[in-house]
């Protein structure tokens, strides 16, 4: 274990009583001893039978005799520890040790730290050793059992049982070996440290136990087609390992890129420690205990598939910089990221943030909590000192101990709570939740955000459908467009809004089940199709027939035609019009919670060119009953001409630049804030509704949402622009919320939008 573990480590264990897995040095004494037998050093117990134990060693070093028998007393057993030299400094390694006949036991650590141990004659009478015995004796070079032993046997200086069944200990100083066919098992700790660089294991290896490589200088191996069982950690920090492969005929275990894997690539088990750089296949569900544990990574990309990260699964990545951790994972054991000392960032979009997770993370600076985030635990950020703000979102529940503490050093002392005029740290949050509470019981200053939730599902059929449970149901009917293109869908927006139904969506040629599920859960009878059938075939028609539905399809020649069909079922005589590009989502996007607020249409035009022959009927239509009385071209000339602005102006019988008004900015980004500040006083709800403006599958049900919330709709990517900056310090809210997942809009992004809206 490494240093720095170990005194972060006893750091908790003394603040927090946590259980920490130490090196047995740590607690363990030598017990039971009485006086010095001889002048060699050696300290006995007596036992039960009326035999001794040697129980420690004070000598001189040099070749040690552990004699068969002391004062007419037969030796029998060396005890836990008796030649510990890693616990005392003024206990002196012994460079050869000779057990006598007689002696059946050696316990765990028996040799422990005898760094300067190079030979051990073991006696034929042994008949059982402990774990460890060899640990920490790195100038071993060979162990030598006198022949016929009851249990062991060697072979060129390497233990085995007698069998040949389990190699037992390869000392530490041997370079390569090619381990005995019928050798079944590698023992626990077998290679321990040692300077092996390789190792032929063969096929009737079944059993690789645990540490069973730890430390060593091992640069590849191979897993042998039998091998049925790894113990824990058997490759930790093998600090030159660079490819690990497996026998093809394996059924148990698997190998890509030189990572090791179980056989269907659902667990990651160990990544070779020199590797710099990995993308996680996304078959993988679980990264195992210590499966990167003290490697060079720098960067490692994990799937949403990953469920599951088990305890120390990165501790010691110290050249890792930054990690986006899937919104899926929902069990982190603890200390996952400990001691990374170079992660500079992490995004953690759900689940728990797991005890000392990132503790001793000394260069983490930003913290990206997402809102689907349920608990952090004890220790979590503990002495993290470069964290100045974190913004807690209201999902989270609580919060544990400790959770923000640091350790002073100097003055060897742990700090709870620290005082935020020296440190600056603050936490950011939603009144009444866990994050006030937790800020006012340590001390730390507090800033009240507003609350922010996300509606997104797995992909964005069911992102339609979380949206519309959000809504309220105020309508029989619902609305179905196509989820693989935006204009039906966006150009519904205000009949949706008039109707009081959602939006759902559904592939071209089946029924998205997600929108089924919605439509049974409302109650619904009567679903709206928006297009014809290039856009929604027929098929889904005639599944939501068979479903007991009545079908309305709405539907023109092309996309302008169906924004036409979709106006003249509103049934009303519109006072306001809204002109979209009809090449483009992302101005329609913008405008749809502002047209359907005023009860507006929303009619696609081309660039330029001539008018569509259904959008100018209808609105030559309109420009009879002489109802329109204002309206909006959204987007600039590089969308829409001035020369097609004109030609619809004079179908509706409007003067442009008076009563036909261009709302647009320097990008997308831009004239929807000019949508925002033009329209300013419909939106009442203190709800800020923010979407990606990349894309448009997330945000096609999100305008009917934010018209029935009467909240703004901001499209936002990467970072808030100065614009986007002032528009959201005047126009405060009280709670934001995305479309779509982290990948759409991003947790950073949100806890921005947060902060600035809360000011």
């Amino acid at each position: 274990m490494k240093k720095k573990i170990l005194a972060a480590a006893l750091a908790v264990c003394m603040s927090f009583g946590m259980a920490a897995a130490l090196p047995r040095a740590v607690f363990d004494d030598v017990g039971g001893i009485s006086a010095s037998a001889d002048s060699s050093g050696l300290y006995t117990q007596t036992l039960e039978d009326g035999t001794l134990e040697i129980t420690g060693y004070r000598g001189k070093g040099g070749t040690v005799t552990v004699p068969s028998e002391i004062a007419g007393k037969k030796v029998t057993r060396i005890g836990q520890s008796a030649f510990d030299c890693g616990l005392y400094d003024y206990t002196v390694s012994p460079t050869k040790i000779i057990v006598s006949e007689g002696i059946t036991h050696i316990g765990q650590y028996a040799f422990y730290g005898c760094d300067k141990l190079e030979s051990v004659e073991l006696p034929k009478s042994l008949s059982h050793m402990d774990n460890a015995v060899f640990h920490g004796c790195v100038k071993l070079k060979e162990i030598n059992v006198t022949a016929g032993g009851l249990s062991y046997c060697s072979k060129d200086g390497v233990l085995y049982t007698k069998d040949y069944k389990e190699l037992v200990h390869c000392p530490q100083t041997k370079t390569s070996i090619t381990i005995p066919d019928g050798v079944e098992y590698i023992g626990l700790m077998a290679f321990e440290s040692s300077q092996i660089t390789s190792v032929k294991i063969p096929d009737t290896v079944t059993v690789i136990k645990g540490y069973a490589f730890q430390y060593s200088r091992l640069k590849s191996v191979n897993i042998p087609k039998n091998t049925e069982f790894l113990g824990s950690k058997v490759f930790y920090d093998c600090e030159d390992l660079e490819s690990i492969t497996v026998d093809s005929s394996n059924e148990d275990f698997s190998a890509a890129d030189g990572v090791l894997y179980n056989k269907k690539k659902t667990t990651l088990i160990q990544c070779p420690t020199k590797k710099k750089s990995l993308r996680v296949p996304d078959t993988v569900r679980i990264i195992s205990e210590d499966a990167f544990g003290s490697c060079k990574i720098e960067s490692v990309v994990l799937p949403d598939s990953i469920t599951k990260i088990e305890r120390y699964a990165f501790t010691e990545c110290k050249n890792l910089k930054s990690v986006k951790l899937s919104r899926n994972i929902t069990d982190v054991g603890e200390y996952a990221f400990m001691n990374c000392s170079g992660l500079t960032s992490v995004s953690i979009p759900g689940g728990a943030v797991g005890p000392g997770m990132f503790m001793h993370c000394e260069n983490l600076s930003s913290v990206n909590i997402g809102y689907g985030a349920s608990l952090i635990k004890d220790a979590a950020f503990y002495f993290c000192p470069k964290i100045k703000s974190v913004t807690i979102p209201s999902s989270v529940k609580s919060i544990g101990q400790y959770a923000f503490g640091y350790y002073n050093t100097d003055q060897q002392d742990i700090i709870v709570k620290r005082d935020d005029k020296v440190s600056g740290f603050t936490i950011c949050g939603v009144k009444g939740t866990a994050a006030e509470k937790y800020a006012k019981d340590n001390g730390f200053k507090f800033v009240a955000v507003p609350d922010v939730k996300r509606l997104a599902g797995s992909n964005r059929y069911d992102t339609a459908a979380v949206i519309a449970q959000n809504m309220l149901n105020r309508s029989s009917a619902v609305i179905l467009a196509s989820g693989e293109g935006y204009a039906d869908a966006l150009a519904g927006v205000p009949l949706a809004k008039y109707l009081g139904a959602p939006i759902l969506l559904t592939p071209k040629n089946s029924l998205s089940q997600e929108a089924l599920a919605e439509i049974k859960r409302r109650g619904a009878s009567k679903v709206i199709i928006l297009g014809g059938e290039g856009a929604v075939s027929k098929n889904v028609e005639s599944a939501l027939q068979k479903e007991k539905l009545k079908t309305i399809r709405l539907a023109g020649s092309s996309r302008y035609g169906t924004a036409v069909e979709i106006a003249k079922n509103m049934d009303y005589k519109p006072t306001e019009v809204f002109f979209a590009c009809a090449g483009g989502f992302a101005d329609a996007l913008s405008a749809g919670a502002a047209a359907a607020l005023k009860s507006a249409p929303i009619i696609y035009l081309g660039k330029d060119g001539e008018l569509n022959a259904e959008t100018k009927a209808y609105l030559e239509q309109l420009k009879k009953k002489n109802c329109v009385k204002q309206a909006y071209v959204i987007g600039g000339t590089g969308v829409i001409s001035d020369g097609m602005m004109n030609k619809a102006a004079s179908a509706l019988g409007l003067k442009s630049g008076t009563t036909v008004k261009r709302i647009c900015g320097a990008n997308r980004y831009e004239t929807c804030l000019a949508v925002n500040n033009t329209f300013n006083s419909l939106f009442t709800g203190k709800e800020i509704c923010v979407s990606t403006g990349r894309n448009f599958p997330d945000a096609l049900a999100g305008g009917v949402y934010a018209a029935e919330k009467k909240a703004f709709m901001l499209l936002a990517d990467g970072a808030v622009s100065a614009n986007q900056q002032t528009f959201l310090t005047k126009n405060k809210g009280s709670q934001v919320t995305a479309f779509g997942g982290n990948g759409a809009v991003s947790d950073s992004l949100l806890g921005s939008i947060a902060k600035l809206a809360g000011k």
